[in-house]
C-alpha cells in the first residue's frame, strides 16, 4: 500500500509543533521523490529501424523502444534494461526519452544499449526473437542492433534537436539483410509480388543472444528455423534496373561460415492469384555477415494459379499436445493436418494449396460447405477429440485464399459463469424456525451456456458465479446435514473407451452466516468434497444427506475445514490429486460441515461459492 502523503505530512507537522511551539510551520519541508525526464539521441541513418524503398537506408519510426544500461565507476548499474522511447525524429537522428524516479548522481557512466527491448536478460547477455514472418521492411523489431559502449556523464533533460553536445549512441546492426528485387521481364502475370518464402541450409530466424558489452561478438542461436516468410507491407513490381528497383528486405541471422557447392537458397513467390517456384540459387562460397546486405534477383519463370486454405490454431488448453487437425464436409474428411512437435501446444497456422482447375473446385467446395453449415473441424490429441462446426464468421476469403480462425484447443471443461443466467432453488436462509431441508436437484439447461449441468440447493449469480449450500438442522435432538451439489456435464472430449487422469482448477470461498442457536462463522467446520459419477445428464440429480455422499458418488478429495471467508476474493484451488476420468465422467462439488452438535432446535447454513472451473488432461 502506498503511503498517504497528506496524512504523513500532517503527522510530521503535529509532532514538530508539539516539540517546539515556537517554530513556524513554513519551515517544514518534506522531500518527496520527483520524476526526472532524461534523453539522448542516436544519430545516422545506418542506425535506424524501418527500411526505406532503396533497401539500404532506414528511418526511426514512432514507438520505437530501446533498452539502456548505465554502469557507474564502482561497477553498479544505476540503469538496467531501462526503456527509452522515441519522442522526436529528424533528418539525421532519433531522439529517445525515459522518465526516471530521480536524477542520476553525478559521475561518469558506461552506457550500453540495444534495439529492440530484449525478451530476456542474463547479466550482459540479451536475447531477442527474430521472427520467421516479416513485413519486407525489417520492421517491428526484426532488425536487431547493439550499441558500442559509451562513457558519458549522467543523463540530463531531453536535448534540443540543434544541440549535439548530449550523449549519442552508435548502433551496430547484428543481422544480415537480403534485398529482393524483380528485374524487368520477370513479372507475375501483371501482378505485384505480395509474399516471398525463402529457405537456406542455415537458420534464418529464431532466438539469438548477444553480448551488450561486445557488439562484435558472434550471437548464439537457439530454436532456429531455416524458413522465412515475407508478407510484404509494400508489394514489389518489376524494375527497369537495380538502381531504381523496389526492394523487399529480410533481416536474417548471420552465417559467417562458407557455403559449399551443395548449398542453395530456395524461393517461392506469390502474387494475389499466382505462385512461382524459382530455380534454386547456389550459395557456394557465400558468407552472410552482420551489418551487411546481399541483393537477390527474383527470376520467376513458370507460374500457376493457386488456391490456398490457411488454418489458424490458438492456444492449446486441453492438457496434452495436439496431434491432428481435421476438416470435414457432411461428415466426410476432406483434409487432415498432422502436427509437428513444435506446434503441439498451439499458436500456429498451416496452409495447404491446390492449383488451377482442381484448386478452383476445392476453393468453391470449402466456401459453399461452410456457408451451408455442413463443415466441421476436429482437434485430436492422444486421449481427446474435439469436434466443432466451422461457422461463416470463422472464415475470410478473397477469391483464391481462405483463412479459417479455428480458435483455441479448449479445456475438457471450462466455465466462468459469464454467460450463465439467474436461477435459484432452496438457497435462502433466515435464522429462526426455517424448515428448508429440501434435497431436490435441477437441470440447468437454458441457464448455463452448455447443457448437462445439474445443481441442488443453489443460486446462480448471473454473469458472475454460483453458490451451493449445506444446511445443518438439529430438531428434537436429532442432527441432520442437508447437502446441495453442483454437477458438471460429462467430459465428452475424452475419447471413447479411454481412461485418463485429469486435473481440476477452480475458485472458491465459504460464507458462513450466524445460524439459529448455532454460530459457526468463526469455527472451522465448513469444507468441500470433490467426487465423480457417471449418471445421465438427462435427469436431475438430488442433493444428499451428508452421511450418504460416499454411497452415491466416488469421493476424490475433501478439503480442510475453514471458517467464514471473504467472498469478494475467492481462493484459487488446483486440486492436489488426479481424477481418473472417461467420456462419461461428471465431477460433482459438495459443500459440507463437521458440525454435529445436538440441540433442541438449531440450524445453520454453509455457502460454497464457485467460479472459473477448468478441467484438463493431467500431462
Amino acid at each position: 500500500m502506498r503511503p498517504n502523503w497528506t496524512v504523513v505530512i500532517r503527522r510530521v507537522c503535529f509532532f514538530l509543533a508539539c516539540a517546539c511551539l515556537a517554530s513556524c510551520m513554513d519551515d517544514l519541508q518534506v522531500s518527496l521523490p520527483r520524476a526526472h525526464k532524461v534523453g539522448f539521441y542516436a544519430g545516422g541513418s545506418q542506425t535506424r529501424t524501418a527500411m526505406l524503398p532503396d533497401g539500404l537506408s532506414a528511418e526511426w519510426v514512432s514507438g520505437d523502444e530501446i533498452a539502456v544500461w548505465a554502469k557507474n565507476s564502482a561497477g553498479a548499474y544505476v540503469l538496467a534494461n531501462q526503456t527509452f522511447e522515441t519522442y522526436g525524429i529528424d533528418a539525421s537522428r532519433g531522439f529517445f526519452t525515459s522518465t526516471l524516479n530521480s536524477a542520476m548522481p553525478d559521475g561518469t557512466y558506461t552506457y550500453y544499449c540495444c534495439y529492440p527491448r530484449p525478451v530476456s536478460v542474463n547479466g550482459t547477455q540479451v536475447s531477442f526473437n527474430v521472427p520467421a514472418e516479416q513485413d519486407g521492411k525489417a520492421g517491428h523489431g526484426s532488425d536487431i542492433m547493439v550499441a558500442s559502449p559509451v562513457q558519458h556523464g549522467a543523463l540530463t533533460s531531453i536535448p534540443d534537436p540543434d544541440d549535439h553536445s548530449g550523449m549519442s549512441m552508435k548502433m551496430n546492426r547484428m543481422m544480415h539483410q537480403f534485398r529482393f528485387w524483380l528485374p524487368s521481364g520477370y513479372g507475375m502475370m501483371g501482378e505485384d509480388v505480395m509474399e516471398i518464402v525463402l529457405t537456406t541450409p542455415q537458420n534464418l530466424a529464431g532466438t539469438v543472444t548477444a553480448d551488450l558489452t561486445d557488439p562484435s561478438a558472434a550471437m548464439s542461436v537457439s530454436g532456429g528455423t531455416n524458413m522465412m516468410t515475407l508478407v510484404l507491407a509494400d508489394p514489389i513490381s518489376e524494375s527497369s534496373d537495380f538502381d531504381n528497383a523496389e526492394f523487399a528486405c529480410a533481416a536474417v541471422i548471420p552465417y559467417e561460415g562458407t557455403y559449399t557447392d551443395a548449398d542453395y537458397m530456395n524461393l517461392v513467390l506469390y502474387s494475389q492469384k499466382y505462385k512461382s517456384v524459382l530455380d534454386p540459387i547456389s550459395l557456394s562460397g557465400r558468407t552472410f555477415v552482420p551489418g551487411h546486405s546481399t541483393p537477390v534477383r527474383l527470376l520467376p519463370a513458370a507460374v500457376d494459379e493457386y488456391y490456398r486454405l490457411t488454418m489458424k490454431v490458438g492456444d492449446n488448453h486441453i492438457g496434452e499436445p495436439l496431434l491432428n487437425v481435421q476438416i470435414a464436409f457432411n461428415g466426410a474428411e476432406w483434409y487432415r493436418y498432422t502436427n509437428s512437435a513444435a506446434e503441439g501446444n498451439g499458436n500456429f497456422k498451416h496452409s495447404v494449396e491446390a492449383f488451377n482447375a482442381d484448386g478452383k473446385e476445392a476453393y468453391d467446395l470449402i466456401v459453399s460447405s461452410i456457408e451451408s453449415g455442413v463443415a466441421t473441424y476436429t482437434y485430436e490429441t492422444e486421449h481427446a477429440l474435439v469436434q466443432r462446426p466451422i461457422t461463416a464468421d470463422m472464415m475470410t476469403y478473397d477469391g483464391n485464399r481462405i483463412v479459417l480462425e479455428l480458435g483455441d484447443v479448449p479445456y475438457l471443461l471450462e466455465e466462468d459463469f459469464t454467460d450463465a443466467l439467474t436461477t435459484a432453488h432452496d438457497d435462502d436462509y433466515t435464522p429462526g424456525w426455517n424448515t428448508d431441508r429440501n434435497y431436490g436437484g435441477y437441470l440447468l439447461d437454458g441457464y448455463m451456456p452448455q447443457n448437462g449441468w445439474n445443481a441442488a440447493r443453489f443460486s446462480i449469480f448471473e454473469g458472475d458465479c454460483i453458490r451451493i449450500n449445506c444446511r445443518y438442522q438439529s430438531g428434537a435432538g436429532v442432527p441432520e446435514r442437508v447437502c446441495g451439489r453442483l454437477d458438471t456435464p460429462a467430459l465428452k472430449y475424452i475419447k471413447s473407451g479411454v481412461t485418463v487422469n485429469v486435473a481440476l482448477e477452480f475458485d472458491e470461498a465459504f460464507y458462513v452466516p450466524v445460524g439459529y442457536e448455532v454460530d459457526d462463522s468463526n469455527n472451522k467446520t465448513a469444507h468441500f468434497i470433490i467426487a465423480t459419477h457417471t449418471k445421465s445428464e438427462g435427469s436431475s440429480i438430488n442433493g444428499e444427506n451428508y452421511n450418504d455422499i460416499d454411497n452415491k458418488t466416488t469421493k476424490i478429495y475433501q478439503s480442510d475445514n475453514v471458517a467464514s471467508e471473504n467472498i469478494s476474493k475467492l481462493n484459487h484451488v488446483v486440486l492436489p490429486v488426479d481424477i481418473p476420468a472417461t467420456s462419461s465422467t461428471r465431477i460433482t462439488f459438495w459443500p459440507g460441515t463437521t458440525q454435529s452438535s445436538i440441540k433442541i432446535a438449531a440450524n445453520s447454513v454453509y455457502y460454497l461459492y464457485l467460479d472459473n472451473i477448468k478441467v484438463y488432461i493431467k500431462n
